[in-house]
């Protein structure tokens, strides 16, 4: 998922504990002093990335910058100066069993049910502050 929220006001709702989740771990990269990407979670269970895409766009091979704007993004989204936030979830190995999915074709069948017990039990934005 693609937004239009910079990373940097991500980070400060985190911070402030405006952001639950049930990750123990949690590391946000820096560049320049300038947020670049945030994850919580573990890569065998639950991972949520949130990250500048702008910025790794900027730094990739001409070739996956232009498939991705092409594909992804799109050439009005990259040419303004609108941030470009991405927001990946990563559901490991263990998880996939606990979720009982055993193929692509069981993926396919609860992936928004997946996608939404995780936003609403392991990571999740409070509507009030």
């Amino acid at each position: 998922m693609t937004l239009d929220v910079p990373l940097r006001k991500f980070t400060k709702l985190i911070w402030k504990k405006h952001a639950v989740q049930r990750a123990r771990k949690s590391v946000l990269y820096m560049r320049l002093l300038v947020p670049e990407t945030y994850t919580a979670g573990d890569i065998d269970t639950v991972q949520v990335s949130i990250y500048n895409k702008r910025a790794e766009l900027e730094n990739a091979k001409p070739w996956k910058r232009q498939l991705t704007i092409d594909h992804s993004i799109g050439q009005d989204w990259w040419s303004s100066a609108k941030p470009i936030t991405r927001v990946e979830v990563r559901i490991g190995r263990t998880a996939l069993k606990e979720y009982g999915i055993d193929s692509v074709a069981d993926l396919l069948k609860r992936e928004r049910a997946i996608i939404d017990y995780i936003t609403r039990y392991n990571f999740w934005l409070l509507e009030r502050f």
